[in-house]
């Protein structure tokens, strides 16, 4: 497989590097489980990690193994009756 680093800018401006293999295809397309934010008070003022979208289906772009989560994931966990969302340096994202 192809190999590549990924250079993620953080919130705080803080460079991640990520080592990635590249295999083709990463994973099947999925149906998007489309969510209207705004219904959803507790997740209004977070800043999410991957933008919101009205597309009927999602392709999966990048997987990242545990080691490269770990550099990401911090420790606040946000959970209202709806999604639940952890705080990552990269925005919330949701679980």
């Amino acid at each position: 497989m192809e190999t590549a680093t990924v250079h993620e800018i953080t919130d705080r401006i803080e460079q991640i590097h990520i080592d990635v293999l590249i295999p083709v295809p990463i994973a099947a397309t999925i149906q998007n489980m489309k969510r209207d934010v705004s219904l959803l008070a507790y997740l209004r003022s977070l800043k999410l990690a991957h933008p919101i979208s009205t597309d009927e289906m999602l392709d999966i772009s990048l997987l990242i193994g545990a080691d490269a989560y770990k550099k990401l994931v911090q420790n606040d966990i946000v959970r209202w009756g709806g999604p639940t969302e952890v705080q990552s340096k990269l925005g919330y994202m949701e679980l």
